[in-house]
């Protein structure tokens, strides 16, 4: 009996000592967690920057490419337009020459 009485006093600081240690351990652990969040949450956020940016870049460069096609566009209808118009002439001139030479012939003494 004598010999837990001397004992119980050592084996409570034993234990009381190593509840502080694993609180402190505990404590030092969430510290740790916390910053690696804090660290996830400030990558996240350049991450999240970086997307936006991108995707003004994307939309800045898609409304380019549209003025781009347009303009593409409108030369080749111009450039059709006109060859329509030279061909049309042409065509005229041609039909032209041919009702005249007709003409001629059918007017001609036989």
């Amino acid at each position: 009996l004598m010999l837990s009485v001397n004992i119980l006093p050592s084996l409570l600081d034993d234990s009381i000592t190593k509840v502080d240690d694993l609180a402190g351990s505990m404590i030092g652990r969430t510290e740790i967690m916390m910053s690696i969040l804090e660290e996830q949450k400030a990558s996240a956020n350049k991450g999240s920057e970086m997307m936006k940016s991108i995707v003004k870049a994307q939309k800045a460069t898609s409304k380019d490419h549209k003025k781009f096609v347009r303009s593409q566009v409108v030369a080749a209808t111009s450039r059709i337009e006109a060859k329509a118009a030279a061909s049309t002439n042409k065509s005229i001139t041609n039909l032209s020459r041919r009702a005249k030479d007709t003409l001629a012939k059918a007017s001609r003494p036989r």
